[in-house]
């Protein structure tokens, strides 16, 4: 009997543990697509929207939030943007950003919805020496990441460990090509700020097993099935 109430306390904790990991994360999953910088959620007055194949997200809102400062000039219908000596310049309908007088191609470029210029929430990020990572798969998250560990050697390093522990009758590859969640969160039990990174796999959809690596060190800071 006292083993199986230990087992039964056993799945609480975990249960309670896993359950607020995704608490932190309240709203997500809601058919929009989500923007996060650091693991915070940001509010948009004009929902981001895909436009050739690239998250759209409202100007103003995304270059504030990454500690840049931005003028609109609607004569010209151009975005200027300043940060620590970067100079970004975007223009309606232009396929072409300058980042201080460097031409950089758009695949799509800034545009006008309901009275509110959208920019390329990739191009832009990066333009500020962040690191961006897409989540698709039904789930649409875009997260932007500042931290040392960037967000493409965070995967690396879960892509190294899913090779290392292969899950029989998984295609691992399959699995790290098609990652389900990529987001970043503080994980208490281990006082960590860490990036969840759950990789997809093939044939479930969604669930695989999320790993946490820390966001200044790059190590495997513990996970979650």
């Amino acid at each position: 009997m006292k083993k199986i109430t230990v087992v039964i306390i056993t799945i609480l904790i975990t249960v309670m543990s896993v359950m607020s990991v995704f608490a932190n994360t309240e709203g997500k999953y809601n058919g929009k697509i989500d923007v996060n910088i650091n693991g915070t959620y940001l509010d948009f007055d004009v929902d981001p929207i895909m436009q050739n194949n690239r998250v759209m997200v409202p100007m103003r809102k995304i270059f504030e939030s990454l500690g840049a400062t931005v003028e609109w000039n609607d004569s010209s219908k151009t975005i200027t943007a300043k940060k620590d000596g970067k100079l970004i310049k975007l223009t309606i309908g232009s396929n072409q950003m300058l980042v201080n007088n460097n031409s950089i191609y758009l695949d799509a470029p800034a545009t006008i919805v309901k009275s509110r210029a959208l920019v390329p929430v990739r191009a832009v990020s990066e333009a500020l020496e962040a690191s961006v990572a897409w989540a698709g798969h039904g789930f649409d998250i875009v997260t932007i990441s500042t931290y040392p560990v960037t967000c493409e050697e965070a995967l690396g390093v879960v892509a190294d460990f899913a090779r290392t522990y292969r899950v029989a009758g998984v295609d691992t590859e399959a699995a790290i090509a098609k990652y389900a969640i990529f987001d970043i969160f503080y994980y208490e039990p281990l006082n960590k700020i860490v990036y969840d990174i759950e990789l997809g796999w093939p044939g479930n959809g969604r669930r695989g097993t999320a790993t946490f690596v820390d966001v200044y060190t790059g190590e495997i800071a513990g996970g979650a099935n």
